[in-house]
C-alpha cells in the first residue's frame, strides 16, 4: 500500500468530502487584524460540518479589499496597460 491508500483508509467518508470542499471565499473566512489574521466564524462553521476544507480560493486577493475601500486600479503596477 502507498502512502496515499493509507491515508484515505483512514479517513471517514465525511473528511473525505471535506477535503473535495472547495465552495469557500478566503475573504470570507480569513480576517485582517492589527496584529496579523485570525479565522471567521464563517471558516469554523464549515470545517465543523464538514471535517475538513481542501481548498481556500482567493485567500488573497486584492480586489476585494480594494472594492471595500472605494478604490480602483487603472494601471498595473509593472506601468503596463
Amino acid at each position: 500500500m502507498t502512502a496515499a491508500d493509507d491515508l484515505l483508509a483512514a479517513l471517514s467518508t465525511r473528511e473525505k468530502i471535506g477535503q473535495l470542499n472547495q465552495r469557500l471565499y478566503g475573504w470570507e473566512c480569513v480576517r485582517r487584524t492589527p496584529g496579523g489574521y485570525e479565522l471567521t466564524d464563517t471558516l469554523h462553521a464549515e470545517l465543523e460540518r464538514w471535517s475538513g476544507l481542501g481548498a481556500l480560493y482567493g485567500l488573497f486577493r486584492a480586489d476585494p479589499g480594494r472594492d471595500a475601500a472605494g478604490r480602483t486600479v487603472s494601471r498595473p503596477r509593472t506601468g503596463h496597460t
